[in-house]
C-alpha cells in the first residue's frame, strides 16, 4: 500500500488487490496485469512448508521485500530458520532484496540476489543513526545513505509501521529517488487498514 502511495506520481503502478497472498490469491492478482503497467507492487504469503516455489514461478519478481518474521502462521513451519528459508524461495531470481538487518537474514538470501539492508550495522546500505518518538503521534529516523544524511519524520509510532516505512525509503532509494526527496513523501503516509479489525454489524 505505501509503496504504491509513493510510487503513484511518478509510475504507473499495478497492485494486489486488498491482501490477495494466498495460493489462489496471488493468481487473482496478477489476472489483470498487463504491460501498460511501470511496476507491479505483489504481495506473497505462506502458511506451510511447500507453497513458495508455487508463488515465486507466478510472480518471478525483479526487487524483494521481506517486511518482517512474525509469528503469523508459526504453527506451520518447525522453526523459524524452516520458515525464512520457505520464505526466501520467492526471491531465488530476483536482482536484490530488502529487509532489516536486525533480522539476521544474510544467511538466508539466495546466490546472485544482492543484499540492501537497513539498520544500525556497519554493513547496512542505509544507515539508521536514531530513531526518537514525538509528542505528536510521529517517529523522527535520523538516515544515512551513501554519506548523506537525512531526518524523515514518520507519522507512525508502532514499531511495525515505522520498519515498514523505512524498508520503503530503502527502497525508493534502490529506484533512484534522492533521500531529500523521499523525505516528504513519507511524512504524508497514512495508516492502512489491518485485516483484523472490529466493525459494528448492521
Amino acid at each position: 500500500e505505501w509503496l504504491s502511495t509513493l510510487l503513484d506520481n511518478d509510475k504507473n503502478i499495478y497492485q494486489s488487490p486488498k491482501s490477495y497472498n494466498s495460493q489462489l490469491g496471488v493468481a487473482l492478482s496478477l489476472w489483470n496485469l498487463t504491460n501498460e503497467y511501470e511496476i507491479a507492487l505483489i504481495e506473497a504469503g505462506i502458511s506451510e512448508m511447500h507453497e513458495m516455489h508455487k508463488l515465486e514461478a507466478m510472480i518471478r519478481p525483479n526487487i524483494g521485500v521481506f517486511t518482517n518474521i512474525g509469528m503469523a502462521h508459526a504453527e506451520g513451519f518447525a522453526t523459524k530458520g524452516d520458515k525464512i528459508k520457505e520464505k526466501m524461495k520467492l526471491f531465488e531470481q530476483a536482482d536484490v532484496l530488502f529487509f532489516p538487518s536486525k533480522y539476521d537474514l544474510e544467511d538466508y538470501v539466495p546466490a546472485g540476489c544482492a543484499v540492501f539492508s537497513w539498520g544500525q550495522k556497519a554493513n547496512d546500505r542505509l544507515q539508521v543513526l536514531a530513531v526518537e518518538e514525538s509528542l505528536r503521534q510521529e517517529t523522527s529516523v535520523h538516515l544515512r545513505y551513501e554519506g548523506q544524511d537525512c531526518i524523515i519524520s514518520l507519522p507512525f509510532e508502532d514499531r511495525a509501521s515505522v520498519e515498514n516505512g523505512i524498508t520503503c525509503v530503502a527502497t525508493l532509494l534502490y529506484l533512484g529517488y534522492p533521500l531529500l526527496a523521499i523525505a516528504p513523501k513519507v511524512a504524508l503516509l497514512k495508516p492502512v487498514e489491518m485485516r483484523l479489525q472490529l466493525k459494528k454489524g448492521k
